[in-house]
């Protein structure tokens, strides 16, 4: 399942390209922050032998493409089984 979240109209119509930047990465560990305006995920992992966390990438974006990724997400969990 796929989805693009942005309030551009049509963007699911735009061809996807990545840039050269793009990577994948795992987190176990997650942090929000967030101001009236801007909301950031922060992605790490733990590392529980050592008792640290490497922070990966934190990720900055507007409160409205916060709330539609939140939304996007519950839907996704909803239906979980259907993912596998």
């Amino acid at each position: 399942m796929n989805k693009n979240i942005s309030n551009i109209a049509g963007i699911n119509e735009f061809e996807q390209k990545r840039s050269k930047d793009f990577r994948n990465i795992y987190a176990n560990v997650t942090s929000i922050t967030a101001t009236k305006t801007e909301v950031r995920l922060n992605f790490g992992v733990a590392d529980y032998l050592e008792k640290t966390v490497d922070r990966e990438i934190s990720i900055h974006m507007t409160v409205n493409t916060a709330k539609a990724l939140a939304d996007s997400i519950m839907d996704f969990l909803k239906d979980a089984d259907k993912l596998k």
